[in-house]
């Protein structure tokens, strides 16, 4: 009788163990989601930068010829 709740408590333990398991698993991968969008937005970010800096270079030569 003594084993049967033996194992009896290893199967609740397992099965606790796998649910927390199971819950790790889903939020990493929703970290991992989000850290993807974060890089999505960073990347976005970055190019709209650089299109910012060629606007406004463009617009340095575009004075630089308003001056001659």
């Amino acid at each position: 009788m003594m084993q049967f709740w033996f194992v009896g408590d290893l199967e609740i333990e397992l099965q606790a163990s796998k649910q927390r398991e199971a819950a790790l698993e889903a939020t990493l991968a929703e970290k991992e989601f989000a850290e993807e969008e974060c890089r999505k937005k960073v990347d976005e970010a970055k190019k709209r930068e650089a299109s910012l800096e060629n606007d406004l270079a463009n617009m340095w030569v575009l004075v630089a010829k308003l001056k001659k």
